[in-house]
């Protein structure tokens, strides 16, 4: 269907509601594109699923269960069916929630994407490597899941430290959904490793981590699943009263300081900016 520039709409037609449901289930990006369509399709998503999402409501899950609570003075909270009776959370974008499985059913249930809006859900199995076992870790700290948003693509990255010790590992999985989705192995530089205790991080299109040994910030793209290294921690990852961990801010990538001292505890917060740590105010 093509706008002819001059207000009328040629070709394909349907009822504007049918139309507005269709448009409603795709990802937020891909409905500020169809706005391009033609008036019809931009009428259609501006007045029956707008393009612009709203604003980020706080999720809290426990006890096998998920509570949205509305970010409004006195706001209530609703309850969200979970999509396994004993899940994880590893994270949420644009209204899609990602969870991983835990005990006894954890092997054989993997990853679950799921949508409390439409209730449809997407197994995704557990990764395998050829010659070495899976080994799985019942944290969120070890999985990650992203959206790019120039490619408008979801995946899913886990890290198989290899030794939880040194935290090291040969190589990062990646399952990118889509009809090919699949597990891929991304090759990691010689002698990779990853702190836990920093955590790990998706931000614009890519995931970061910190090297356990050199403290340096390492990341993964998204788009073209390399890793390379960004730049060296701006405070040491751990000392006595200090505590560094990643994070995201204002849609940037940003270190956490958090101190502790005998009568107070207090966070500082470092953003990224031109691979450069600003500290923020």
């Amino acid at each position: 269907m093509q706008d002819d520039g001059d207000g009328d709409d040629n070709g394909w037609d349907m009822p504007s509601d049918t139309l507005g449901e269709i448009l409603r289930h795709l990802p937020p990006l891909d409905r500020r594109r169809s706005r391009l369509v033609c008036r019809q399709w931009r009428d259609a998503v501006d007045s029956r699923a707008p393009a612009r999402p709203g604003p980020a409501k706080t999720l809290v899950v426990a006890h096998g269960a998920g509570y949205v609570f509305d970010d409004v003075p006195g706001g209530s909270s609703r309850e969200i069916p979970s999509p396994c009776p004993l899940a994880n959370i590893v994270g949420t974008c644009n209204g899609l929630l990602c969870v991983v499985g835990t005990g006894a059913g954890f092997t054989t249930g993997g990853f679950v994407l799921s949508n409390p809006v439409t209730g449809e859900a997407l197994h995704v199995p557990l990764p395998t490597r050829i010659g070495a076992p899976w080994r799985r870790w019942e944290h969120n700290e070890y999985y990650s899941f992203a959206h790019h948003p120039t490619t408008g693509l979801y995946k899913i990255v886990p890290f198989p430290v290899d030794d939880r010790w040194t935290g090291s590992f040969d190589a990062v999985q990646v399952y990118t959904l889509g009809e090919a989705a699949s597990w891929r192995d991304v090759p990691a530089p010689a002698g990779s490793s990853r702190r836990k205790s920093c955590g790990l991080v998706s931000v614009d299109g890519f995931t970061y981590w910190v090297a356990m040994d050199t403290e340096k910030v390492m990341s993964l793209d998204l788009k073209d699943e390399r890793i390379t290294v960004v730049i060296t921690l701006p405070a040491p990852a751990s000392e006595p009263g200090r505590q560094c961990r990643l994070t995201e801010a204002h849609g940037r990538l940003a270190v956490a300081a958090i101190v502790t001292q005998p009568t107070n505890t207090k966070t500082e917060v470092i953003t990224t900016r031109f691979q450069t740590f600003t500290k923020g105010v």
